[in-house]
């Protein structure tokens, strides 16, 4: 499965990435054999620099959760930043980077919010989630990282 956005207002963006994270069999199945054009060591590390620290958080939570972070593993952390302004970053900076040609311009976000289908109001991300090969290139671009 190949999905390309462009152009797209980020809460667009943000409701198309949870739809595809509720369901990780797709999710998976879309991933398999795209490790060339997905998050490498390099590339992960090039979003690492272009992000704010609140964002980078995120990314080290789902990294040691082996790819995944509870949302209440999150809160508090990074002086009260919400989790919206982290993903918004991300998405921003994931951007910026594919205009930039450090990456291909439709490689997925590296999480995505998993979202609990019973909940109609209230918070209703239960967690983020970071496919596996995604996984392998910003673990270890998360050793080297200076910050």
């Amino acid at each position: 499965m190949r999905i390309i956005i462009e152009d797209a207002p980020d809460e667009l963006v943000r409701e198309f990435a949870s739809l595809i994270a509720r369901s990780q069999g797709v999710l998976e199945e879309g991933a398999a054999g795209r490790s060339a054009d997905g998050w490498t060591e390099s590339r992960a590390e090039h979003l690492l620099y272009d992000l704010p620290p609140y964002a980078v958080e995120l990314l080290r939570a789902v990294v040691a959760g082996d790819g995944w972070a509870p949302v209440a593993s999150l809160a508090g952390e990074c002086g009260g930043v919400s989790l919206r302004a982290r993903t918004v970053a991300m998405t921003r900076a994931v951007s910026r980077g594919a205009a930039a040609g450090k990456w291909p311009r439709d490689i997925p976000a590296p999480v995505y919010p998993r979202q609990d289908p019973d909940r109609t109001t209230g918070r209703r991300v239960v967690g983020y989630v970071m496919p596996g090969e995604t996984l392998t290139g910003f673990r270890a671009a998360l050793r080297r990282f200076g910050r």
